[in-house]
This record gives C-alpha cells, sequence and structure tokens, in this order.
C-alpha cells in the first residue's frame, strides 16, 4: 500500500497554492495573482518526484513502468471520473460553439496535449477562458509530459544525471526568457499556438527542475539558521500574490520570484521553525491533502455556473459553489484517490484496460460531439426568447444588405471638390466602420470615403481584425505605398468583440436576464457586454498604437466607440430595444446608426481633422 503522505511543510504549501488558483479562478479581477499556485505546484511536483526516483538504487525498465503505474493511479482515476461525471451538465448547458471546444479539449484531454489545445485558442485572460470546463487540465498535461520523459534520465549514472539537469534547467531559463522578450506566435489554421506565456511546455520546465535539483542537494549542507530562509521564501511567495501587476501575467519570466520562494520554503523548513504550527494546524493540511481534488474539481463546477449566470456570479453564490467545491473534492479523495492509489483497487492488468477504455470512450464521445449538433436547453431557450421578443432576430449584418453592399463597391471620390479624401482599407471590420462614417452627416460635409479610390485619396485609413501576429505595420505594402505618396495614415483599433458564442451578444446577455430587457435598462445590459469584452483586444490595441506612433501615423482606439471602459460598459443595444451586433463583432443596420451617433456624442473622430493639417 502507498500512502499519500508529503512533508507537513509541503502539504501547506500545496494548500497555499490550491487556494491561490481557486481564487483566481473565482474572482479573477480580485485575485489576478493566483495563477501562480500553478507554479508552486510545478516546483512540489519536481522535487518529489525526483526523491521518488533517486530511491530507486538501480533503475530499469520494470521501474520505469512501475512509475508510470504509480502515476497513473495517482492522478488518471479521478480525472476520468470526473470528465464522465460532468458530460451531461455541459453537454445539456453549453452553447453550441461552447460545446464544440468542450469536444476538442475532451479529445486531447485524455493524452496530455490539452494545454496545446488552448494555446492554440486564445489567452488565459479573458472571458472565453473562464467559460472552459477543462481549462485547468493543461498544468495537468504539462505535469504528465514532465512525468513521462524524466525519469528517462535514471538509466544514466547518478552523477550525470544532475548534470543534465541542470544543463537542461539553464536551456529551459533561457528559451523562456528569449520567447516571452519575442512573442512568438505559430498560426495553423487560423489557430494561434502560443509560445509566449502560459501553455508551452518550455516556459515550464524549468519550474520542475528547479524543484529536482533541490532533490539532489544533501540535507546536511543546510546552514545552522535555516529558518530565515524559509522566512524569506514564504515572504517572497507572498509578495508575488500581493504585488505582481496584471501586465506581468504576460511574462513568464517573474515568476522566477515564486518559484526561488517556493525552493526556499520546501528546502528549509524544518519543525524548529517559529512558524511550523501554523503550516501544520490541520486545516493547511487537510487542504493541501485534498489539493489535487479541488483541483480538480473547482474549475469545472466555476464553469458551469458561469455559463449559466453568463459569467456575472452574484457574492452570494459563492457561498454554494465553494461548498460545492470541497463536498466533490472529498468525496473524490476519500473515494477515488485512495481507493486507487492507497488500496490498489484492480489489479495492474484490469487497471490498464480500465484506463485505456476510460480515455478510448472519452475520445470518442469528443470525435462524436465535433461532429453531431445537439439540441439541447440552451437551444430550445434561444428559440423561445426570439419568438418571445421578435427584435432580437433582426441580426442580418449591414454590410450583407443589398444597399449597403452597393455602396461597398460603388463609392469613387468627387475630384472636384475640396474635401478630404480618406481611402479605407481592411478586411469587414473596415467595411462595418466605412457604413458608419459615409451616414454620418457631419463628417460628410468635411470628408469623403471610399473603398476603391485609392489613387485620388488624401489619406490612407486602415483598420481590421488585428491579432498579434499582425502588428507591424512597417510589413504592410498600402502602408508603404501610401507614405511614398505623401498620403497621412491613420490606424484605427481592433473593435470591440464580444464572446458570446455563435449567437449575437444582446441575445446572449437576454438569456440570462430577460427582465434587463424588457425594462430597457440598458446600464445591466451594456456592464454585461463589457464582461464579455475579449480583454486580448486592449493589449493588441495597446502595442498596434505604438506601431502606429512609430511610423508617424494617427492612431484612434475603436473600442473607445464602443466602450465606456472607466465605467465598465460596452453599448450593446439600440434605444428602441434592437441588437447593435449581428456576431460578436460585426454591426447590424441598426448597429451602424446607433455609432453614426456615437461618433457625434463622443467626438471621435475629431482628432483626424488637426492631423491632416499638422
Amino acid at each position: 500500500m502507498k500512502k499519500i503522505n508529503h512533508d507537513n511543510h509541503i502539504q501547506a504549501l500545496r494548500a497555499l497554492a490550491v487556494i491561490a488558483v481557486v481564487l483566481f479562478h473565482s474572482k479573477p479581477d480580485f485575485f489576478f495573482t493566483g495563477y501562480l499556485g500553478v507554479d508552486i505546484f510545478f516546483v512540489i511536483s519536481g522535487y518529489l518526484i525526483c526523491k521518488v526516483l533517486l530511491k530507486e538504487k538501480k533503475f530499469n525498465k520494470f521501474k520505469l513502468v512501475n512509475f508510470y503505474i504509480r502515476r497513473a493511479r495517482r492522478t488518471l482515476p479521478a480525472l476520468i471520473i470526473l470528465v464522465f461525471f460532468i458530460l451531461p451538465f455541459f453537454i445539456k448547458s453549453l452553447l453550441p460553439v461552447n460545446l464544440n471546444d468542450f469536444a476538442q479539449s475532451l479529445i486531447v484531454t485524455p493524452i496530455f496535449l490539452s494545454n496545446f489545445l488552448f494555446g492554440s485558442e486564445n489567452t488565459y485572460w479573458g472571458t472565453i477562458s473562464e467559460l472552459k470546463p477543462l481549462l485547468h487540465t493543461w498544468s495537468l498535461s504539462i505535469e504528465w509530459q514532465f512525468y513521462i520523459f524524466f525519469p528517462l534520465l535514471f538509466f544514466l549514472r547518478k552523477k550525470i544525471i544532475i548534470f543534465i539537469i541542470f544543463i537542461i534547467f539553464i536551456i529551459s531559463l533561457i528559451i523562456n526568457n528569449f520567447i516571452n522578450l519575442n512573442n512568438i506566435d505559430i498560426y495553423i489554421s487560423d489557430h494561434k499556438i502560443r509560445f509566449d506565456n502560459f501553455f508551452f511546455t518550455t516556459n515550464r520546465i524549468w519550474e520542475f527542475l528547479s524543484g529536482s535539483l533541490l532533490a539532489y542537494i544533501n540535507n546536511k549542507h543546510r546552514k545552522k539558521y535555516n529558518e530565515y530562509f524559509s522566512y524569506f521564501g514564504l515572504l517572497l511567495i507572498l509578495l508575488s500574490f500581493i504585488f505582481f501587476t496584471k501586465t506581468m501575467r504576460d511574462n513568464t519570466t517573474f515568476n522566477i520570484i515564486p518559484v526561488i520562494g517556493s525552493c526556499l520554503f520546501i528546502y528549509f523548513t524544518n519543525k524548529r521553525d517559529f512558524f511550523y504550527k501554523i503550516y501544520t494546524n490541520k486545516i493547511f493540511l487537510h487542504i493541501g491533502l485534498i489539493s489535487y481534488s479541488l483541483y480538480l474539481w473547482h474549475q469545472p463546477i466555476l464553469a458551469y455556473f458561469k455559463n449559466l449566470l453568463n459569467n456575472n456570479i452574484p457574492n452570494h453564490f459563492y457561498i454554494l459553489i465553494f461548498f460545492l467545491i470541497y463536498f466533490f473534492s472529498r468525496i473524490s479523495f476519500l473515494l477515488i484517490e485512495r481507493t486507487f492509489y492507497e488500496k490498489n483497487f484492480l489489479s495492474r492488468k484490469n487497471f490498464i484496460i480500465f484506463i485505456i477504455l476510460s480515455i478510448s470512450i472519452i475520445i470518442s464521445i469528443g470525435f462524436y460531439l465535433t461532429k453531431t449538433r445537439v439540441d439541447n436547453s440552451i437551444i430550445k431557450k434561444i428559440e423561445n426568447i426570439k419568438a418571445k421578443y421578435p427584435n432580437l432576430d433582426i441580426v442580418m449584418a449591414a454590410q450583407t444588405i443589398e444597399s449597403e453592399k452597393s455602396k461597398l463597391s460603388n463609392i469613387k471620390f468627387n475630384t472636384e471638390n475640396s474635401k478630404i479624401k480618406i481611402y479605407i482599407w481592411g478586411d469587414s471590420h473596415a467595411r462595418d466602420l466605412f457604413l458608419i462614417l459615409t451616414s454620418n452627416l457631419a463628417l460628410s460635409k468635411r470628408y469623403e470615403f471610399s473603398m476603391n479610390d485609392f489613387d485620388n485619396s488624401n489619406v490612407l485609413l486602415i483598420t481590421r481584425q488585428f491579432y498579434e501576429g499582425n502588428l507591424d505595420l512597417k510589413k504592410y505594402d498600402i502602408i508603404n505605398k501610401a507614405q511614398k505618396e505623401n498620403k497621412k495614415v491613420i490606424v484605427i483599433g481592433r473593435a470591440a468583440e464580444f464572446y458570446a458564442g455563435n449567437i449575437d451578444p444582446l441575445l446572449f446577455v437576454v438569456m440570462q436576464d430577460n427582465n434587463a430587457y424588457e425594462n430597457n435598462n440598458t446600464n445591466i445590459i451594456d456592464n454585461n457586454f463589457y464582461r464579455m469584452l475579449r480583454d486580448d483586444i486592449i493589449k493588441i490595441n495597446f502595442k498596434l498604437k505604438k506601431n502606429t506612433e512609430n511610423i508617424g501615423g494617427l492612431y484612434i482606439d475603436r473600442v473607445n466607440l464602443g466602450c465606456e471602459l472607466k465605467k465598465n460598459k460596452c453599448f450593446g443595444m439600440t434605444n428602441d430595444k434592437f441588437p447593435i451586433y449581428s456576431d460578436p463583432s460585426h454591426l447590424t443596420a441598426k448597429g451602424v446608426d446607433f455609432f453614426n451617433k456615437q461618433i457625434d456624442n463622443v467626438d471621435w473622430f475629431d482628432p483626424v481633422f488637426k492631423f491632416i493639417n499638422k
């Protein structure tokens, strides 16, 4: 029998880490540094796994298989049973596009590749991520990647192993810093594989190996006043939680501070430590003991309520949520973790069959859900709401209406007047902006706009769905051509985009709060739209502004037209309760009219005249 038993101070550190992660996923804006708990977990894993392997006097294939079986017994049954348990809840409650994302995660999670899937979809910080039931399995995937490859080093002589670990540690740390400084991305079929922060394994392996190096250091080398190093380590961890800023979370280089703190705390804490009784109180030890199950269950439960409540969980709901997280975690630990790991439930052969069969079923369900339309309760709810509120069904994109399409293709400049002639270049978001600008009477007295007459223009206005891979404005031929012809260059930032699945955002909000729509409560509607705003757009537009200034152009932020960020609101419906958006970012005809008036309300286009006549 193999008991789940670690040094008490390590259990306490696990408790601190899991509490931080749970609070982060519960209230990201309130405790936005809680993600550092994962870094602590990685250090602990590297330390404990290396200690286990070092106990083996002579490593061989038989012991390697034993190691993999023990790791599988420790982690996989709880994960598998969790997935089977949550399946019906999310199949019934997720919007179609969310269900498709969930199905994809079912395919990759059991084979420990979910970090690459989530890295290809979006950043870790937006509304999109918070609604994903299995988002947190990215770290388990990296753990298993470590489990699979790290033990292979122990076929070598032990004196060589520590040298190789140190070399890989240094290389991983260097690569981590290089990637963070250079924002390297790869695009495969329009999916972005992120190399710049959370999801890529290279950015994490040094954290495991920092713990592994600890395991090689003999305890007798500790200094007499080691408790001070323990206090300093704990201080580094706590200061990281308190003082790390939101901008630091995009760069895993800074995580070296809590990693060093974790190493010092693990290595130097002992029973003579002044705070040892605090570290080893029953609550901390209990939370540390069930930390793996807590980690597994917290995200699906939070995601379920966030999906039901439009990512706007009332504070009093958290009492119920935290109770459910603890309840299911406790049951998981007692009935699954202990049964499979401590009591060796199922023989080795039957256990392997159970794991292979379960993983195969989960993957098959994932593939089935990606190919099949599921008419769940959400689909029926959408149909009922549209029948009750006909305005919500008027969501044709403005640029697809024949009269508007004609404007887009036919308007050319009148060279006989003295108006400023602005050529608009870009994608579908540029077409939306063109429709807004051409319908504004005040602007028409001073400007002409065209998407078809570059040669007769005075100004190039470029706007599109910018993302991190296309922000280098110096690479745009149209900009280089405009500057050679002494045309002014204006760059409009990426438009506000809202995560609302594959339906229009207003309908998404009304599904959660009918009363706000019925009572024409625009504040509630607009606040909900703000919560759905993709926060990576703010980051992208910030970089775009700098790049625009570098080429001597004028930058105007389009998010400022669609949102009032200081008031935590983004405009979601017209005064007569029609949708502004036809999908997460494109406009309806009513939306074009709304923003035509909004331009005048906020003097959004005023900087253009000053810039052109500078």
